[in-house]
């Protein structure tokens, strides 16, 4: 007997605290791995993407990783904030909002379009970004240092050359003045993408592109005040390119949006 056990239980037990101990060692650095792209990434998504990995010395339950996590100061806090960086264009024509009255279940079928700002050392950046609403991949973006049309045209430029016939795809936004623009309405129209919009004043109305916004900012680092807009263009690449092909999404499933998007 040993401490109250039989040898052969205590042998047992100690081969299962050995056994923990350097499971959560394994667990812990694939953790601080996944995070080194993804630093907020949170434990539901963390359980999933170990599981995938199919490696046993790396399963584990998810009350136990938020546990381990716990106790390691590994746990993230998500914070929400919304601000706003086109303002209405009250002369513009008022285009009704079309994703109201479709079921998006395909990709490029809508797409969602937002532009959002970027702290730097000289002033503001902006990310101007256009996003599948079925896949959530984005896929064209922008990075310029003033909020003008010309930016706004050039984001949709590069999406509309991802598709080989951008005719009746829904195109989503606000009433910023960019997208209200008659250069921008143009674009739209020689290729016959259908406009939709936004209630004036109702944000919400565009709650996926918003939603993807605060993502890249709170997730990716790019709420942080960055070195330049040259440094911004290449955080914003290098972000966008594992939100789209690392990040899980639970409105997919738990899948990245690019698997989404090429599985279809």
């Amino acid at each position: 007997m040993t401490f109250g056990y039989s040898r052969q239980a205590y042998y047992k037990h100690k081969q299962l605290e050995e056994f923990r101990t350097k499971r959560d060692q394994n667990v812990l650095a694939e953790v601080r791995n996944i995070r080194h792209k993804q630093p907020k990434v949170g434990v539901r998504k963390l359980h999933i993407m170990l599981n995938n990995l199919e490696q046993s010395e790396l399963k584990i339950s998810r009350d136990q990783l938020f546990a381990l996590l716990a106790r390691n100061d590994m746990l993230v806090k998500q914070k929400q904030k919304f601000t706003r960086t086109s303002r209405p264009d009250k002369k513009a024509s008022v285009f009704p909002n079309l994703l109201d009255m479709k079921t998006i279940d395909k990709k490029n079928q809508a797409w969602v379009v937002d532009i959002t700002y970027l702290n730097t050392c000289y002033g503001f950046a902006y990310l101007y970004l256009i996003t599948d609403r079925y896949s959530r991949k984005i896929i064209s973006f922008v990075v310029a240092n003033r909020l003008h049309a010309k930016y706004a045209c050039k984001a949709l430029q590069k999406a509309i050359s991802t598709v080989d016939d951008p005719a009746g795809i829904i195109h989503h936004s606000d009433h910023g003045s960019q997208y209200c623009s008659e250069e921008y309405q143009k674009i739209l129209n020689s290729n016959k993408i259908l406009c939709s919009m936004t209630g004036i004043a109702h944000c919400y109305d565009n709650a996926v592109a918003e939603r993807i916004n605060g993502i890249l900012k709170q997730e990716f680092g790019l709420g942080r005040t960055l070195q330049s807009v040259k440094v911004a263009q290449e955080l914003a690449s290098d972000a966008i390119y594992i939100y789209n092909n690392n990040r899980l999404h639970s409105a997919l499933m738990y899948k990245t949006p690019c698997e989404v998007h090429d599985a279809l």
